[in-house]
């Protein structure tokens, strides 16, 4: 995409600072404080990934641990209200990623308008950048997106610097580079800058699409903004938070980098640390640009739980004079904690004591806020929910065989028990091979995530099984009832046998339900041989052919992200997730919308899902601990 001209130039004066004060006895310097050119406040968001309603959330709040609402668009436009109420020069930011993750995306993405594109239309963002997952269901996908968010309501500017497309694209002329705000008769420009790499092999930009360098073309705009006089310089950009961090050292000319793509919890180290999270950086955090000029650096985490507010002041050259800020952390009222009834831990509400000892807390922490949701807007998100119920019905496609469930081979666990029976063809797969449903789970996770090779679940997150015949989403929904979300990991061959090793042993001595289920990945399992010993022969499928997995080599690994934090014994995943986040990929994919839109490419192509074939399986030998 070509820069477009600017057509305005900004005068630039400039302000005495200070002066020395050479009749002073001591010879000391008085520093005259510098009037502010322009102060403006930077509202923004950034990685909701169609998360529009609140997560009731674990939270720890007056040293107790509770549960409670947090986020959803109802609160984040009460809470944008809020700030163009008490502040002047207000811009509302989108810094990327704002669709797929939830069944609001997966299940509306053909209707018009999607969901996202009302509840971003009820905030009324200025501008919008374009994110990885943007482009995760193609060009012609996120055209209708744009043209959703951009003919349905306030009509923000999309941008992205780096992204260019061919000629005669779908998406040729529906983004911009950068955008100009007129705020108090001063020039800001605002810069789109979307990740390259990760776009390019994580999602799936039509062929012909480019995404340029992050850092060299945001410089090149930058130049050119600064050629035609514009000196207060915003960049919008999805890369990721240390990425962002360095990007600012690195350009001539920025001032604030407003990020997305890490989901990255920035804030007071102390504070958080209270509500039982770690944050890894200041909010805002302050570098140096190339120029040695101040650069302010936000993100305000994911799922639209924070909302960032970031108050920034410029001096007559376009330098920042200062930055500060809070993320709002955004909270309902309906506080509850687990307690013992019955035999059963349930959640219940707190008292009334402990309810007003929570909301002083609350009161005497300016991150935590408690916010009130926006009735039109919720009436609006209303419409949408009240659908998805409908659609739970929506035929998916159809199964040639039983698609049976099992947690480990040959338990007859009671997952699959309601639809394969002890003498059923399926159920004596299932001995030697493993849960047929958890590998269907596996494959589709694989195909999914684009850039894996191979593909691990545990099979206790498969719950049900899928009876031969016509299949809905609400079947779906009972195989994969949870939340998660894919992650991509990085693994040495090594790290696979361990990982292997490690959550059969959780299944023995812990639990039924970490023995593992994979795709592309084959081996030998003995239940009765040590840790350690217990998998051999084992296999990874590339280019249709299997060969000895290599120790030494790295595969793409995708999995949910349960297990990658080291759950149901997985320990070798969750100490690389833990000491090598680099390592680590958010595909930002929904467990349950991954296997939605797997069945729904089958039905596409008119193919029902077929039994595997034995040698496809991850397990292909199995020997059982001999019952007493």
């Amino acid at each position: 995409m070509k820069l477009k001209p600017l057509i305005l130039a900004v005068a630039i004066s400039t302000l005495v600072a200070g002066c020395n004060n050479d009749d002073d006895d001591n010879d000391t310097s008085v520093v005259t404080p510098v009037t502010p050119d322009l102060t403006l406040t930077i509202a923004h968001l950034n990685d909701h990934h169609s998360k529009l309603d609140a997560e009731n959330s674990p939270i720890k709040l007056a040293d107790k641990d509770v549960k409670v609402d947090i986020g959803g668009y109802p609160r984040v436009v009460t809470e944008i209200n809020r700030i163009k109420a008490e502040k002047d020069n207000v811009l509302k930011l989108h810094a990327g990623d704002a669709i797929t993750g939830t069944m609001y995306y997966t299940l509306f993405k053909d209707e018009e308008p999607l969901p996202d594109a009302v509840m971003m239309n009820q905030v009324g963002y200025d501008a919008f950048v374009l994110g990885n997952h943007e482009f995760d269901g193609g060009n012609q996908q996120l055209s209708k997106f744009l043209r959703d968010l951009t003919t349905h309501g306030w009509n923000p500017a999309i941008l992205s610097a780096n992204v260019e497309v061919p000629a005669g694209d779908v998406l040729e002329n529906t983004f911009e580079p950068y955008t100009l705000f007129d705020i108090k008769g001063k020039k800001v420009a605002v810069i789109g800058n979307t990740i390259a790499k990760k776009t390019m092999q994580s999602s799936a930009p039509d062929e012909g699409t480019v995404i340029h360098d992050e850092i060299k073309t945001t410089q090149k705009v930058i130049d050119q903004l600064q050629a035609e006089g514009i000196d207060k310089i915003i960049v919008l950009s999805h890369y990721g938070y240390a990425a962002e961090v360095e990007m600012a050292k690195k350009l001539r000319g920025v001032d604030v980098i407003v990020g997305g793509d890490s989901h990255t919890l920035l804030g007071n180290k102390d504070n958080f640390s209270k509500f039982g999270y770690e944050v890894e950086g200041d909010y805002p955090t302050i570098v140096n640009n190339a120029d040695n000029n101040k650069a302010c650096v936000v993100q305000a985490w994911e799922s639209s739980r924070i909302l960032g507010e970031l108050d920034v002041s410029f001096d007559q050259k376009g330098d920042v004079i200062s930055c500060s800020g809070v993320p709002h952390l955004l909270l309902g009222d309906n506080f509850t904690h687990r307690v013992e009834k019955d035999g059963e831990e349930v959640d219940e509400p707190v008292s009334e004591a402990e309810r007003q000892e929570i909301l002083n807390f609350i009161k005497q922490h300016q991150e935590l806020t408690v916010v009130a949701k926006h009735q039109p807007t919720v009436e609006k998100l209303k419409e949408y929910k009240d659908k998805l119920t409908e659609k739970q019905t929506t035929l998916l496609g159809t199964a040639a065989a039983k698609l049976c469930n099992e947690r480990v081979p040959g338990s007859n666990h009671s997952s699959g028990a309601s639809v394969c029976g002890k003498d059923d063809p399926e159920r004596q797969f299932m001995n030697q091979h493993g849960s047929i449903m958890a590998h269907i789970v596996s494959k589709a996770f694989h195909e999914q995530s684009i850039r894996s090779e191979i593909a691990i679940q545990n099979t206790g997150g498969v719950r049900k099984s899928i009876d031969k015949g016509d299949f809905t989403v609400g079947n779906a929904y009972d195989v994969l009832p949870f939340g998660n979300k894919l992650v991509n990991i990085t693994m040495t061959g090594e790290e696979i046998i361990n990982t292997m090793e490690d959550s059969i042993d959780f299944s023995i001595n812990e639990s039924d339900g970490a023995f593992p289920s994979a795709y592309n990945l084959r081996f030998d399992v003995d239940m009765r041989a040590d840790k350690g010993k217990r998998v051999s022969e084992v296999e990874v499928k590339t280019e249709d052919d299997w060969k000895p997995i290599d120790v030494a080599r790295t595969y793409v690994v995708v999995t949910n992200d349960y297990i990658a934090s080291g759950k149901d014994g997985y320990s070798t995943m969750g100490k690389i997730t833990e000491n090598h986040p680099e390592r680590v990929e958010d595909t930002g994919l929904l467990y349950t919308a991954s296997l939605i839109n797997y069945f729904e490419k089958k039905q596409e192509q008119t193919k029902a899902i077929e039994m595997p074939l034995a040698k496809d399986m991850s397990v292909q030998n199995y020997n059982p601990i001999p019952k007493p």
